[in-house]
């Protein structure tokens, strides 16, 4: 009797309370996204592998590539902007690719893949992930580009091509990096499955900084719009497909 009385006294009884909303059962979609890049920053953070591996490359790609460049050449523009984003794509698919290979080795990814997360949430997290090692990569590569090569990079209108590169290279390389690095073959795969898609990208990109800098060099078609244009297919296939792309 007394045990009825009290849960008499607290209302109503359990079975016949209100269900909690489901978002206060789990967390919200940027909720998750944000625990998801905090994992990726401690852990990046911690072993500073990735950007390690990717900024003494791209160093080192500017500086041989520039001793092959004849002062005399009468496109050294268009050949200097393309040698920042020859840089700029391999250091992207050596640090992305190791990237992948290091959560492989230590079963995050498939902790990732097992654990109840939608796979637009992933999708978004390793975006933003793959971004903030892109991001760290620019700020050292384009001011030591614009040294080497006396390029004007820091100026807006080529940091703002160089931003939408970025996102091309971030989007595609986020899409397609787990598709080939969980292959045997992926060292091989992986550059065989990305640059003929990253072909208009690298156009654009060069077309559209070199745009910038000097518009009389250029012209053509609106490079920004092409990037744009990339960034958008890319961005959206990875977040409606990522699931089925990974298996799911």
């Amino acid at each position: 009797m007394r045990a009825t009385d009290t849960r008499a006294s607290n209302g109503a009884p359990d079975a016949l309370r209100p269900a909690r909303p489901a978002r206060a059962l789990r967390s919200s979609f940027w909720g998750q996204v944000g625990a998801l890049i905090r994992n990726d920053i401690v852990r990046e953070w911690r072993g500073r592998e990735v950007v390690g591996l990717m900024l003494p490359f791209a160093l080192t790609t500017g500086l041989a590539l520039n001793f092959t460049f004849s002062l005399a050449i009468e496109q050294r523009l268009l050949a200097s902007v393309g040698a920042l984003w020859t840089a700029l794509l391999f250091a992207m698919l050596l640090g992305l690719g190791r990237a992948f290979a290091l959560e492989q080795e230590n079963a995050v990814w498939e902790g990732l893949t097992l654990a109840p997360i939608e796979p637009g949430v992933l999708f978004a997290a390793k975006l933003v992930s793959n971004l903030l090692l892109l991001v760290a990569l620019d700020i050292v590569i384009v001011p030591a580009f614009a040294g080497l090569y006396n390029l004007p990079l820091l100026a807006l209108g080529p940091l703002v091509a160089i931003a939408l590169g970025t996102l091309c290279l971030g989007a595609a390389g986020t899409l397609f990096v787990p598709m080939a690095g969980q292959t045997r073959a992926r060292e091989i795969l992986l550059p065989v499955l990305l640059l003929p898609l990253l072909v208009p990208v690298i156009i654009g990109s060069v077309q559209a900084t070199v745009t910038a800098i000097e518009p009389t060099v250029a012209g053509g078609p609106p490079w920004t719009g092409l990037q744009g244009a990339c960034a958008a297919l890319f961005l959206g296939a990875g977040y409606l497909l990522y699931g089925q792309l990974l298996g799911e």
